[in-house]
């Protein structure tokens, strides 16, 4: 399993750096330029799902309501909140230290890449990873663990869900690979780490 779960990492830290150097540009100007129903559909409606706080509060309500009716769906619901949570705590501190200029400088006036360590908190230099990407994944891999069954559609659900990041130019291909891995690791690593012999 271990085995498995570092291809997925290796491959992916690969495919984000092989777009940081050839595709980001590329892909960014591509959709920066898309105009249509289907930019729109996705800036309207798909990326407010990343958003982090309507899983929060849904899964520490289904926490606290049936804390004392069913512990093991409480303990699923304390699970998806720590993982959402957890990530954003994260992904904040990064974005901080790796002050990655979002496509929008790029576009005004040619900035890209890091300034690193640069401890830059405005939006413009917060784009790398993509917090709702890592909120995305994160909450898409939770839903995989508890619900196998589901497995196919709630990836699928975090993949359209992240994938919307770069669809409306607010983050480059590579910050949304990044910041799927990164949320898909910490619902893992939480997940079977403690969660699921409370939940099992």
């Amino acid at each position: 399993m271990y085995q498995k779960i570092l291809y997925y990492v290796v491959s992916i830290f690969f495919l984000a750096f092989l777009s940081y150097m050839y595709l980001d540009v590329i892909v960014a100007t591509y959709f920066y330029h898309l105009r249509g129903s289907i930019k729109e559909f996705f800036s309207q409606y798909v990326t407010k799902l990343g958003k982090s706080e309507w899983i929060l509060i849904g899964s520490l309500l289904i926490y606290f309501f049936y804390k004392k009716r069913n512990i093991t769906f409480a303990y699923q619901g304390l699970f998806v909140f720590t993982s959402v949570a957890a990530s954003g705590i994260l992904v904040n501190i990064l974005k901080v230290i790796f002050s990655r200029y979002r496509p929008k400088a790029y576009f005004q006036d040619g900035s890209f890449g890091f300034d690193l360590f640069a401890f830059k908190t405005k939006y413009i230099f917060n784009s790398f990873p993509s917090g709702h990407s890592v909120t995305a994944m994160g909450f898409a891999v939770a839903l995989m663990l508890l619900f196998p069954k589901y497995r196919v559609w709630a990836f699928l659900f975090g993949v359209i869900v992240a994938s919307s990041r770069f669809v409306i130019t607010a983050h480059y291909l590579s910050d949304v690979l990044m910041g799927g891995l990164l949320g898909g690791l910490i619902s893992y690593g939480l997940y079977y780490g403690y969660f699921k012999k409370k939940i099992s």
